[in-house]
């Protein structure tokens, strides 16, 4: 018996985190129901004996488990979705959008960042997909290795990783389908840090 009421606790427990996920708030003793087919006089009783171990918050109303305690607390900051970034042939400068993305704060430091949408193909060695969001730092310069956001000559713009081969700066792509970048001066208008992936 104990082991069956150990599996529905976690069930229940698991059902809530997993909804809190997907909807921003906890569900209803109704929703739970439909979910895991369990009667709402048996959730609420396993919730509030939860309660009462301090498996969980339960009030009657709201239930706060730990996985939802910890979400609330992150702090997180609303970054600036910039439009479309070209990880293929250079592309016309991407420009604002009215969208935002929200990013925990411990993946950014001092310094402004904004968030590009990767088209194309060529940085996918490097891990980065066509339609994946990149994280950038906004500034104008880069070291060498780090994959860098740059205007070409054109005033095109292009993601690709900044190297030196002795005499002068290039853009390398990830990608053996395509040609290094050589220009006749490289400008740089931020540093990706970071790659966030729809699953």
């Amino acid at each position: 018996m104990r082991k069956k009421n150990d599996e529905t606790k976690l069930a229940i427990e698991r059902f809530v985190d997993c909804y809190f996920d997907s909807n921003k708030n906890s569900p209803s003793l109704r929703e739970i129901e439909a979910g895991l087919k369990i009667s709402r006089q048996t959730i609420h009783r396993y919730l509030r004996e939860m309660n009462d171990l301090g498996k969980l918050s339960y009030n009657g109303k709201g239930i706060i488990t730990e996985h939802i305690e910890r979400l609330s607390k992150m702090s997180v900051r609303k970054l600036p979705i910039y439009g479309f970034v070209s990880c293929g042939n250079p592309s016309l400068e991407f420009q604002q959008t009215n969208d935002y993305l929200d990013i925990p704060e411990s993946f950014l430091d001092n310094g402004e960042f904004f968030i590009l949408i990767a088209s194309g193909d060529s940085m996918k060695n490097a891990g980065i997909d066509d339609g994946d969001s990149v994280l950038v730092k906004s500034q104008t310069y880069g070291n060498i290795g780090e994959i860098v956001v740059a205007i070409d000559d054109c005033g095109l713009t292009t993601l690709k990783r900044l190297l030196f081969d002795g005499n002068r700066y290039y853009l390398h792509p990830e990608n053996n389908n395509y040609q290094d970048i050589y220009l006749s001066e490289i400008s740089i208008q931020g540093v990706a840090k970071k790659v966030i992936k729809e699953l």
